[in-house]
């Protein structure tokens, strides 16, 4: 039960944290692609307006894709009649088309859609995950200590005597 605990007071730490990016891009009217609580294959994906809402299968992470949809952006491709091609033309778009981008590629196309949010928008957006978090650990406590909680303590108190399990009696 305490792994379980752990897992989800993390959960629900992450999501409060994405959300605190996510609602502040909203209300800056910063456009966001996407918001997936979770890692790995998604179980859930839904699109409502621009924003995608995904639920991934490992509940310890998430992210907030700030910028317009990557499918959004591409124009639709209109169909064309086939031209010529030699056969080295054609071996080499294909091997054009197989090629992935790197890592650094991706990185640098989401920088670039960052490029035209203003930047109180942006140290708005960026700082209120860690805002969000503050304010939901000042709320809870803040409840647990106005409605009160139980814990046993860890030892029997006895006045005069020590009783804490690492010292013998007798021993000083």
């Amino acid at each position: 039960i305490g792994i379980l605990g752990v897992a989800f007071t993390f959960g629900v730490a992450i999501f409060v944290h994405e959300f605190g990016h996510f609602i502040l891009a909203k209300l800056t009217k910063v456009p966001v692609a996407t918001f997936s609580f979770g890692f790995g294959k998604k179980i859930i994906k839904y699109r409502w307006g621009e924003t995608v809402y995904a639920i991934g299968i490992i509940p310890f992470g998430g992210y907030v894709q700030l910028g317009k949809s990557r499918e959004e952006e591409k124009p639709e491709e209109v169909a064309e009649p086939p031209e010529e091609v030699t056969p080295e033309e054609g071996e080499a778009s294909a091997q054009e088309s197989k090629k992935k981008k790197t890592p650094t590629e991706g990185i640098m196309e989401d920088l670039a859609m960052l490029e035209n949010i203003p930047y109180l928008a942006k140290i708005l957006i960026f700082s209120a995950g860690v805002c969000f978090n503050f304010l939901t650990a000042i709320t809870v406590l803040t409840l647990l200590y106005t409605i009160g909680f139980q814990r046993d303590a860890p030892w029997d108190a006895r006045i005069g005597v020590i009783t804490h399990p690492f010292v013998k009696l007798g021993q000083t």
